[in-house]
């Protein structure tokens, strides 16, 4: 088996990557860290009775922080979406860290210095010691890892715990995953099938009719259609508890002080460059454009390459393109913010003998660009309000709505959300901590003061709608707008239907699409090339009317009508494009492997959503931070 997991570590690890949180998750959770005899400082999480500390937690955060690097800009959609991301990757890894001690999956000590030698993480590929000629040696890194003496000199001892440790973390994730997807085969019909859903082509004339094509069409259904069609779908509205917030923002906006600031440094700059200090070390220095960072995080000097017209915003074209090489701009400004421009080489059109007119083609230049972003000051204006109106509504000294209207600011209501929502409408994305914190509390109650980009929120629980299914009268906007797409598509269906019967009389699709005498009823057949899977536009990826359209037996023949959900179509097969036995042969096994990967990726998938639809998960973050 470790033979098999050694040439599929790479492409099996899916779910559970060999990262951080792994080695943190399977070390605490097995006590080789001695962590849970500590005193913990707190709980974040529950998942399956096994605890999740605030340590741990914090620890695995500030970890994957720093591994953003210097260049990711740290702001609340980032935060709130790291801390996201961290807690699905510690609830999964914790769930199947309880399912392989529960499988009592194990290894021996042969199978750990196996799986150490053969599969060197990521990191040692830069460590000296086991570098070749400037290349990583996996003969060097044996030869390191198979001397015990490594264990006992100081200086070599950390790495072979590391090595160890991170191997003991990864190695029963592995085995897990061997188990249960290790026997998955691929047989020839199969992969015969996939290749020709990939590589077979069609050519097809098709038509296909949304219900949005009839948005103008004048719909309205009679009090008893709606009603009728309440009582038939009541399941369809039924919905968990429901809650909504009332939310003020105290937006943080840029002063004209602050873009005063910015403009008087950004002129300082353009003196220090007109007098001939180095352009490329004063945009290193100071130019704000994170473009200036190169794919190795190497400073780029403001560089922008060369450009022609049409390719930067108009204000900033016109005054590079009036400046001389080597000529420095003064300040101009664009919504990015000031730039100062700096032209070092420019390109002349040709006419249509060769020779160089006075027209200028491109250019290669350089920039730096300063934000204009909210100041400290602005920043301090912004919190002194809204902590003002925050003190004063939950001291009971002012009514939340009554003060927002005395202080000219707008109250908004969100949508009514559940307990798991991660978007809360007039509030923002990433918002799932601010949802639970809801849930937790009471109608009327003002939640802690929740920060964004945009400036500061103070939010007030303002309705609970119970669990159940509504009342016609709460979803009767609702129930109109379905019956209004239902008639919509009957209309769509009636269109298709009829040119149905035209090409099936004769004519062709074009003049079928055609054909009505109303011209809102007159439509244009589009014709594609493509494969089973393809994306189309206007038809969308593996449509069954492209799956229709691939049963068809001769050219010149029209699939029936095709309903999904978003519209109905026909297809006439124009073309049948031969098949390439040879390309198929040399592609199977690539292909097979392909297949089994995507199979191992399913399984898994499944594998870790039904842990989860078991596993009794308490989140208690927002009880920490304030996200």
């Amino acid at each position: 088996m470790l033979k098999t997991l050694r040439t599929n570590t790479k492409s099996i690890m899916i779910i559970v990557s060999v990262c951080f949180v792994a080695m943190m998750v399977f070390a605490w959770g097995m006590d080789i860290t001695g962590r849970r005899s500590r005193m913990q400082t707190g709980v974040v999480g529950v998942i399956n009775g096994q605890k999740i500390s605030t340590d741990t937690y914090g620890t695995i955060i500030q970890n994957r922080r720093q591994s953003l690097g210097e260049q990711q800009r740290s702001d609340y959609v980032t935060e709130r979406r790291l801390h996201s991301e961290v807690w699905e990757e510690i609830v999964n890894q914790t769930i199947i860290a309880q399912e392989i001690k529960k499988r009592k999956i194990s290894f021996t000590d042969r199978e750990l210095l196996s799986f150490i030698l053969s599969n060197p993480p990521q990191v040692v590929y830069q460590v000296p010691l086991f570098q070749e000629n400037g290349t990583f040696s996996i003969t060097k890194y044996q030869s390191f890892v198979s001397n015990p003496d490594n264990y006992k000199n100081p200086q070599t001892a950390s790495l072979m715990q590391y090595l160890e440790t991170q191997a003991k973390s990864t190695l029963p994730f592995l085995k897990f995953q061997e188990m249960v997807t290790g026997g998955i085969l691929i047989p020839d019909v199969m992969v015969r099938d996939r290749w020709l859903q990939e590589n077979e082509k069609r050519t097809i004339d098709w038509v296909f009719i949304t219900p949005a094509r009839f948005n103008n069409a004048v719909l309205t259904p009679s009090q008893q259609e709606l009603e009728a069609y309440y009582n038939e779908h009541k399941k369809d509205y039924e919905h968990q508890e429901l809650r909504a917030v009332d939310a003020v923002l105290f937006e943080l906006v840029t002063s004209e002080q602050d873009s005063a600031d910015v403009l008087e440094r950004i002129r300082m700059l353009a003196q220090r460059a007109k007098s001939g200090e180095n352009f490329a070390d004063l945009a290193n220095g100071y130019s704000e454009d994170p473009g200036n960072r190169g794919a190795q995080n190497t400073s780029q000097g403001g560089d922008l390459g060369w450009f022609g017209r049409g390719m930067m915003v108009k204000t900033f074209e016109d005054v590079a393109f009036g400046l001389k090489p080597g000529e420095v701009s003064d300040p101009l400004l664009t919504q990015f913010g000031y730039h100062i421009v700096k032209v070092d080489s420019v390109q002349y059109k040709v006419d249509a003998k060769g020779k160089p007119t006075n027209e200028i083609e491109k250019i290669k230049a350089a920039h730096i660009l300063l934000k204009i972003e909210p100041s400290a000051r602005s920043r301090e204006k912004m919190e002194n309000g809204v902590k003002a109106f925050y003190d004063a509504v939950t001291t009971g000294k002012k009514d939340f709505t009554q003060l927002a209207q005395e202080t000219g600011l707008t109250v908004n209501r969100s949508q009514p959300f559940n307990r798991d929502a991660t978007y809360i409408s007039n509030v923002g994305p990433f918002a799932e901590l601010l949802a639970k914190r809801v849930f937790n509390s009471k109608k009327g109650e003002i939640l802690p003061i929740y920060y964004t980009d945009q400036g500061a929120y103070v939010v007030q629980v303002a309705e609970i709608v119970p669990a159940g299914i509504p009342s016609f009268q709460d979803v009767m906007s609702r129930v109109t707008q379905d019956v209004q797409r239902k008639k919509r598509m009957e209309l769509a269906e009636e269109a298709i239907n009829g040119m149905y019967q035209r090409v099936k009389s004769g004519m062709s699709i074009e003049e079928a699409a055609m054909a009505s005498s109303d011209s809102t009823l007159k439509f244009t057949a589009r014709t594609s090339t493509l494969t089973r899977v393809e994306n189309v536009p206007g038809l969308g990826s593996m449509s069954p009317l492209t799956a229709a359209a691939f049963n068809l037996k001769t050219v010149g023949e029209c699939t029936e009508p095709v309903k999904t959900d978003l519209g109905v179509g026909i297809a006439v097969l124009k073309e049948k494009q031969p098949v390439d036995e040879a390309q198929y042969q040399s592609e199977k096994e690539e292909l097979r492997e392909r297949m089994k990967r995507d199979s191992q990726e399913k399984v898994l998938t499944r594998i870790v959503e039904e842990l989860r639809k078991k596993a009794k998960i308490v989140d208690d973050r927002y009880m920490y931070y304030n996200l």
